[in-house]
């Protein structure tokens, strides 16, 4: 099965960035591929995982786990691993309509990097961890500008080489800008030209947001076939400078491998939780 990768975008209020400029996501702590990278060690193949999530089987799609996002339809809409084992009668609060079956449920069972294979019986789904919520606090103590003006537009900042991050705080008052070091007077005047408001602006000696950007792109592009049995969701945090990638198995192994192949800018979610 061919999965299918939900890419998704940090809603940090304004996402824009830049093209690299001597930060090349190829450079971002990410060794060349070669005939020298190490093989991952394979894993123990009665290895059980749990998961806590949908499933669902549509018309000429067997049941498959839903990770990396669903969409918002009736009935609903999902991609991810397929499922064998699965007792849809076992399964807690299943519904069907239009030829979909779904149902909420926590699965234990074993992934051989293409199928999820229980070994136990559906229970009910576990709500997940909160993630921590992105810091929408202001860049900087004193902003600069206007605080009654309405302007919102920064001005065409997408393709500065400069521009590592862009936010606006949770009061929508005040825009939030980090650049590259010395190039705050640059990045400002070409802002202000559009934009009166409050602004913070910091220097910080990070890669853009569209390196990160780029980096994301290979991640999706590279990542069949590798030991994270799939990924579902790739997203740029640009307050931490990192791609965030949700794939199957996000273990030792894949670390080392992701590590490998694309350096420490990437910071991988596990859906499969490895069972003792």
């Amino acid at each position: 099965m061919k999965r299918r990768a939900v890419v998704i975008a940090l809603a940090a209020g304004l996402l824009v960035g830049a093209c690299g400029r001597g930060d090349d996501p190829r450079s971002l702590n990410n060794p060349s591929k070669s005939s020298s990278v190490t093989t991952s060690p394979k894993r123990d193949p009665n290895q059980r995982y749990r998961v806590s999530t949908t499933v669902l089987a549509s018309r000429g799609q067997g049941p498959q786990l839903c990770l990396g996002g669903i969409a918002d339809s009736y009935p609903p809409q999902c991609g991810g691993i397929d499922v064998a084992g699965l007792d849809w009668a076992a399964v807690p609060d299943k519904q069907s309509a239009n030829g979909t079956t779904w149902g909420d449920a926590t699965l234990v069972g074993t992934f051989d990097g293409d199928t999820f294979t229980l070994t136990e019986p559906p229970a009910p789904r576990t709500e997940p961890k909160q993630s921590k919520r992105p810091d929408f606090s202001p860049a900087c103590d004193k902003p600069e500008g206007d605080p009654n003006s309405d302007s919102t537009a920064l001005g065409d900042l997408a393709n500065d080489p400069d521009v590592v991050a862009v936010w606006v705080t949770e009061d929508q008052k005040t825009y939030n800008v980090v650049v590259r070091p010395g190039a705050t007077d640059r990045v400002r005047t070409a802002i202000r030209r559009s934009f009166a408001g409050l602004l913070c602006m910091v220097e910080r000696d990070r890669p853009s947001s569209a390196s990160l950007r780029e980096l994301q792109a290979r991640v999706l592009a590279e990542s069949e076939g590798s030991p994270l049995g799939g990924v579902f969701m790739a997203y740029v945090d640009e307050q931490r400078s990192i791609v965030v990638v949700g794939c199957a198995i996000a273990d030792g192994v894949s670390k080392a491998w992701a590590a490998e192949h694309w350096g420490d800018r990437v910071e991988l979610s596990g859906y499969l939780e490895p069972v003792a």
